[in-house]
């Protein structure tokens, strides 16, 4: 670098050089980090695209899941009400039993 910086203040022509020589190299060396940024964007694309995927995949399985489990439910009221209504019903016979069995004591009397 000392040689370098002497040998310009000497001959314009060779400062020249060293000015080209030192600008060709910033402009290597910016390649090169553009290329690298380049594959870093490219990686950030994929990503993206991947969690995109994911995020669609993952609302496709929560609707899924949902419609599951609102058909899973609708399922257990059904089950419900017919229960109820079975339930209604015996207690409707077992009532009307009794009263059967309470007219039958009384007649026994």
């Amino acid at each position: 670098q000392f040689m370098a910086n002497t040998l310009t203040n000497v001959d314009p022509h060779i400062a020249s050089i060293v000015a080209n020589d030192r600008r060709a190299s910033l402009i290597s060396d910016a390649a090169v980090e553009r290329g690298r940024v380049n594959v870093v964007l490219d990686k950030l694309r994929q990503v993206e695209q991947e969690f995109a995927k994911f995020q669609l995949d993952a609302g496709y399985e929560k609707r899924r899941l949902q419609q599951e489990f609102s058909a899973d439910m609708r399922h257990k009221e059904v089950k419900i009400e017919e229960l109820e209504r079975l339930l209604h019903e015996s207690e409707k016979r077992a009532s009307e039993k009794d009263m059967q069995l309470s007219s039958a004591t009384y007649q026994d009397r």
